[in-house]
């Protein structure tokens, strides 16, 4: 499972194409389940599964709010129907459901929100419509998290995680060189990866430097258990 954010800016600089096809190389590896935001640029990425993170979808039913209209009414009614949802995943995550009973819970609350969005597609604005039909035409990723274990419904935890680079970035105005950029995504990576594990980072680069100096095989950045799993899968 992977949620991968890194900024359009960055994308563009480190590869020099289009979006779209930065994408597809940044993730041109990847096999597991991911969570996006929609953004344009995931269209021609090839991944396992897709899973739309439920807090941009929560930011969509917003938007139809503000226009008003057939479209509030609409909004209120989805906004009701993801608050029902995500109340059965927090009791899941409780301990107080299984999955099990979360994907029979869940098979109800879908046959909901396409009425709901078939009902956008049929009397909203036009921007709601467009909306609406989207997520119709891709309906199944909304819901990938329902039977997957460890596919969360949002992306907020890699949200969490290159938050400490976005700020960065921010405050330092970032790089104007491939090299400054390449640098900072490596280094960012490190410092969020070895957070996760509980490892020292200075730690790790010590070792990484020391083991350069001496010709030696590099660290492995991800602890040595998950590296052989994956591997092995």
């Amino acid at each position: 499972m992977i949620r991968c954010t890194p900024t359009r800016e960055h994308w563009q600089k480190l590869t020099g194409r289009r979006l779209g096809d930065s994408a597809r190389k940044l993730l041109i590896h990847f096999r597991g389940v991911l969570v996006v935001d929609r953004w344009r640029a995931y269209a021609g990425v090839t991944v396992a599964a897709w899973q739309y993170c439920w807090a941009h979808l929560k930011r969509d039913w917003e938007k139809f709010r503000l226009r008003g209209g057939e479209d509030a009414e609409l909004a209120e009614r989805l906004a009701r129907e993801t608050d029902r949802l995500f109340t059965r995943w927090h009791w899941v995550k409780q301990g107080r459901r299984d999955r099990a009973w979360l994907q029979r819970s869940v098979a109800k609350l879908k046959r909901t929100f396409r009425r709901l969005l078939e009902a956008g597609v049929e009397t909203a604005s036009e921007k709601t419509r467009g909306t609406c039909g989207e997520l119709l035409a891709t309906f199944e990723r909304m819901w990938t998290f329902v039977d997957h274990e460890g596919v969360p419904p949002t992306n907020h935890f890699a949200e969490q995680q290159i938050r400490h680079g976005v700020i960065w970035r921010k405050t330092s105005v970032g790089s104007d060189s491939e090299r400054g950029c390449l640098f900072a995504g490596i280094i960012l990576t490190v410092v969020a990866t070895c957070r996760q594990h509980g490892r020292d980072v200075f730690a790790f680069l010590v070792e990484a430097v020391t083991t350069k100096l001496r010709g030696l095989a590099a660290p492995s950045l991800v602890p040595l258990e998950l590296a052989t799993s994956a591997a092995t899968a």
